[in-house]
């Protein structure tokens, strides 16, 4: 398993925890693909299970992650909490940002492993506007000791319409 995988294994570990019966969607199930996105749980504890939207961008599908991005259900069906996993060596003085044009919604680092480092946050589902319509995301962060910033693409593609299938977004 890639080693940035396992940080991701453990993003959806650490996530908030819930009943099975609140996690499931009339829409959305474990391993379905909406768009760039795929939607995953993992059992937590016996009846308890933790589910997140996630993007895994890959340079060439055998090469390790350059980044993941997830979003996962709170138990505020207002918020959501945003996860991004970055390489080891990050400058962790500044969180890592997922961006859209101008705008970026910075993430505090959480805490680094050998395979990587994880910030996240609670956040406001309605703050997520400008990702969900835009056409292209971004993870910036800040490499230690080199200068300027890094930036990898990421893709937004059927972000908004897996909100709106898992609730968190009223369908237009």
């Amino acid at each position: 398993m890639p080693n940035i995988m396992r940080i991701g294994t453990m993003v959806l570990s650490l996530s908030w925890t819930s009943t099975l019966a609140a996690q499931t969607t009339d829409t959305l199930r474990n391993g379905d693909v909406v768009g760039d996105w795929q939607f995953g749980c993992v059992a937590i504890a016996e009846g308890q299970t933790s589910c997140a939207l996630t993007q895994t961008i890959l340079m060439e599908p055998d090469a390790p992650p350059l980044a993941q991005i997830s979003f996962e259900r709170a138990t505020n069906s207002d918020q959501v909490v945003a996860s991004l996993v970055v390489p080891i060596g990050s400058e962790v003085s500044s969180g890592p940002l997922l961006a859209t044009g101008d705008q970026g919604l910075s993430l505090p680092y959480i805490f680094c492993t050998p395979e990587g480092c994880l910030a996240r946050a609670l956040v406001a589902v309605e703050s997520l506007a400008p990702f969900l319509s835009s056409d292209q995301l971004a993870v910036i962060y800040k490499r230690y000791g080199v200068e300027g910033m890094v930036r990898i693409p990421a893709s937004s593609n059927g972000l908004k319409e897996a909100f709106q299938s898992l609730g968190l977004l009223q369908a237009e």
